[in-house]
């Protein structure tokens, strides 16, 4: 069975999360599932994490200090190098910078990336460069909407 990886940021209980918590378990029979959750201290997840682990999803919570910190990155190449996916599916911003530069320095080839909203902070030039240079490493882009 292949191996996929999810990796986002979860700051509660809301849509990015809830879609995980449906998609996921559905997918665990016909692929290995696990999820790396990036999140902050001051926003404790554990309700979510619990009710992926209640899934039978693999969690590997990864705690962020900073919008860029390199202890993260390193943690979740670290998970990468372990795990040996086949497939990465990054979600979110964080999800998309952390996930798909570990993907890159951990060799796996094979990266989806899904873009659920569209907050203005993405329109900042630095944004939409940072942004352009993730999607060029990406395989698949999906946009849960038109709109997006």
């Amino acid at each position: 069975m292949q191996r996929v990886v999810h990796i986002a940021k979860a700051t509660g209980m809301y849509g990015m999360e809830k879609h995980l918590l449906a998609l996921l378990p559905a997918l665990q029979n016909r692929f290995h599932i696990s999820c790396v959750v990036l999140f902050e201290r001051t926003k404790p997840v554990d309700v979510y994490l619990n009710l992926l682990r209640s899934s039978d999803v693999a969690v590997f919570p990864i705690p962020i200090a900073h919008d860029v910190d390199p202890r993260t990155l390193a943690a979740v190449a670290a998970v990468l190098r372990r795990l040996r996916p086949a497939l990465v599916h990054t979600h979110l911003i964080h999800g998309d910078c952390y996930g798909i530069a570990a993907a890159a320095i951990t060799g796996c080839r094979c990266i989806v990336a899904t873009r659920h909203n569209d907050d203005a902070f993405r329109r900042r030039l630095p944004v939409r460069l940072l942004s352009r240079l993730l999607a060029a490493r990406v395989r698949t882009l999906i946009a849960i909407s038109d709109w997006v």
